[in-house]
């Protein structure tokens, strides 16, 4: 396998030598893995605040990466890889995700019972060799991506426990329609269960775990121009029982905007649903202003 860029372009110099301890993929001899899937998989480590990890085994003292805790390798052609991580509740709080998108040799990844409060990305559909994905009980939230119909390895995909709405894209029950042993949990989100083919409903009962479909308030906003009260995310997904109350949303606006009301006219902020009997999509609608200040001239 020939690594052809040393330095991935989407590396800056801090993501690679902002370690947070000893250990540099620049400095460091005797690694056992390309050195691009060092710089990435350091890049991870760092960008996510590895030294907070409930375990961090072996993260900065030892130049053998396949011995760091949660990180597994296998042995191509005499050359060590990076192919599985698992984080799962180890005090894991999200900051980027994306590095992993790059490490496409990976067949295993379990980051499940962290905090990554994140809405699923499309480029992880270019972990085409995945067998295996767990990012349950994580509060990401959104819709399902599209792109994923690409990952035709996976034979366990573990979503639930999570803020998803929408449905099961229709390019997962084209792209995956042959894939009868695979196995899909969606459980505990608030993904439909109706509007699909009957050949497309066929697969989702032979393959897709779903709860009955939960009743879910989703609260969006152009994070530029105001933020949820207590989150940094564009979209608050609440799950909420039939007839009860929602909780308290509030919209904070930056510099330069106001909020005007939101998209179902209501004008209240914070503002509570009452007696919710189904799904509610809500978005917080802003307005500009601009400060003139001007000398009269006599």
């Amino acid at each position: 396998r020939v690594i052809c860029s040393p330095l991935p372009s989407s590396l800056s110099s801090a993501d690679v030598y902002a370690s947070g301890g000893g250990f540099n993929c620049a400095t460091a001899t005797n690694i056992n893995v390309p050195v691009q899937e060092c710089y990435q998989i350091q890049a991870f480590y760092s960008a996510n605040g590895w030294s907070n990890w409930t375990n961090k085994t072996n993260r900065d003292t030892d130049t053998n990466i396949c011995t760091w805790y949660g990180v597994g390798c296998t042995n191509m052609s005499g050359q060590d890889t990076i192919t599985s991580l698992s984080l799962a509740n180890n005090g894991f709080v999200w900051s980027s995700l994306s590095y992993l998108t790059v490490l496409t040799w990976f067949t295993y990844i379990d980051l499940s019972d962290n905090q990554l409060n994140t809405s699923l990305d499309g480029s992880w559909g270019s972990l085409v060799n995945l067998t295996g994905l767990n990012l349950s009980n994580t509060q990401i939230y959104g819709t399902l991506p599209s792109g994923w119909s690409t990952l035709t390895n996976l034979t366990n995909l573990d979503l639930s426990n999570n803020k998803l709405y929408g449905s099961v894209p229709g390019s997962w029950t084209a792209g995956l329609t042959d894939r009868q042993s695979i196995y899909i949990d969606l459980t505990n989100n608030c993904i439909t269960t109706t509007g699909y083919t009957t050949p497309e409903q066929s697969w989702l009962t032979a393959n897709v775990t779903m709860s009955p479909q939960n009743i879910c308030l989703i609260y969006m906003t152009n994070t530029s121009e105001g933020t949820f009260s207590g989150s940094s995310a564009d979209t608050v997904v609440q799950i909420v029982a039939s007839g009860a109350n929602g909780t308290p949303v509030e919209i904070q606006a930056r510099p330069w905007y106001s909020f005007s009301q939101w998209s179902d006219s209501s004008t209240d902020n914070p503002r509570t649903d009452l007696a919710v009997t189904g799904t509610r999509i809500i978005t917080a609608v802003m307005s500009s202003f601009y400060t003139l200040s001007y000398n009269a001239w006599s």
